[in-house]
């Protein structure tokens, strides 16, 4: 152990490197039987490993009673007993109990010996290292330690008042945290409603009502659109009918030189509106990007990471090749109505 101990980092004055077993004992809690429903019709708390959650526990899904104790593994562990998941999901989490509780076999309750260290001391401490505990665990889906490694896991050891300064500290400096995460979260709801404030100011005209003023001979959209349709006059004959264009007047009035229009009078029939592929197989190395609803967010496609397919598989999708200036949209899922415009 003092060979191991050799190779830690150097610990301020008074502070010593031990292991948990050195300074503590541990032990695990059990389940009552789930064959008798009358063990979980009583008044005492029990605590499951998916309800540690990096904090203090004061309520419970699950009550047991004193039978179910007496006729099982569970114990009653006293308010402040620190608390670590064995395995599972939560493999490492920690809590602190602020009631007195039961708890499961997936849980090792740790009680310090002779007052050695504060709760929320060694909690933090666990928290800090859990990363470097992960890997010490076993198993593959459902990784898992034992109350031996617990016991064999080192931590610096403070005096018992730096302790209680220090986790004064940490819980203040996360107070600080917390309070700017709420505003980050604050912010960015502001700045969405900001943008659609925007975008609406934008569509009706008020965005750019004063370079109107400034402007005034440029040309009217409703010659644009006259100027489009001409160009698109070469597809007349792939339409199987004529556009049926919706009725434009219940819509709002719309800034001088502006007019409302339809999405398929813009562009040939065979670009205008068009689906990607639909299955593009697996990825391959030396494919063509794919660019799949996943990538576009808030208003840009992420290209880190697209998806590369067959080249025949493209070859198949030749009308939705992205060549520049194509405004993309999302429609499914929690993605839906995403929109980016793709700039080669």
């Amino acid at each position: 152990m003092m060979e191991l101990k050799s190779n830690l980092p150097e610990l301020p004055q008074g502070w010593i490197w031990t292991t948990i077993g050195e300074v503590a004992e541990t032990t695990s809690g059990g389940t009552p039987s789930r064959k008798k429903p009358d063990y979980y019709t009583g008044t005492i708390p029990w605590v499951k490993s998916g309800e540690l959650n990096d904090g203090f526990i004061t309520s419970v899904e699950e009550c047991i009673t004193q039978e179910a104790v007496e006729h099982s593994n569970a114990k009653v562990f006293p308010r402040n007993t620190t608390l670590v998941a064995l395995y599972g999901a939560t493999v490492w989490k920690t809590a602190i109990l602020g009631i007195n509780a039961a708890t499961n076999q997936a849980i090792c309750a740790i009680f310090p010996q002779a007052n050695a260290f504060a709760p929320k001391f060694i909690a933090y401490w666990l928290r800090f290292k859990r990363q470097s505990l992960i890997e010490l665990s076993i198993g593959g889906a459902q990784p898992n330690i034992s109350q031996g490694i617990i016991r064999s896991f080192l931590f610096p050891l403070a005096p018992l008042p730096e302790q209680d300064r220090i986790v004064a500290k940490i819980e203040e400096l996360f107070s600080y945290l917390d309070a700017g995460v709420e505003g980050l979260h604050k912010v960015k709801a502001q700045l969405k409603r900001y943008r659609q404030a925007v975008l609406k100011a934008a569509v009706d005209g008020r965005l750019t009502e004063e370079w109107r003023k400034a402007h005034p001979e440029v040309e009217p959209a409703e010659k644009l659109l006259e100027r489009i349709n001409q160009k698109l006059q070469r597809y007349a004959r792939r339409r199987s009918k004529e556009t049926i264009l919706p009725d434009f007047s219940s819509l709002p009035e719309l800034p001088s030189n502006w007019i409302w229009a339809t999405v398929d009078q813009l562009g040939p029939p065979d670009r205008t509106c068009a689906y990607g592929v639909l299955q593009p197989g697996p990825d391959v190395e030396d494919g063509i990007p794919l660019i799949r609803v996943g990538d576009i967010e808030s208003g840009k496609i992420r290209i880190d990471y697209l998806k590369k397919i067959d080249p025949r598989i493209a070859g198949k999708y030749e009308r939705t090749k992205l060549k520049g200036g194509e405004v993309l949209i999302t429609l499914v899922f929690s993605f839906q109505n995403n929109i980016a415009i793709f700039n080669r």
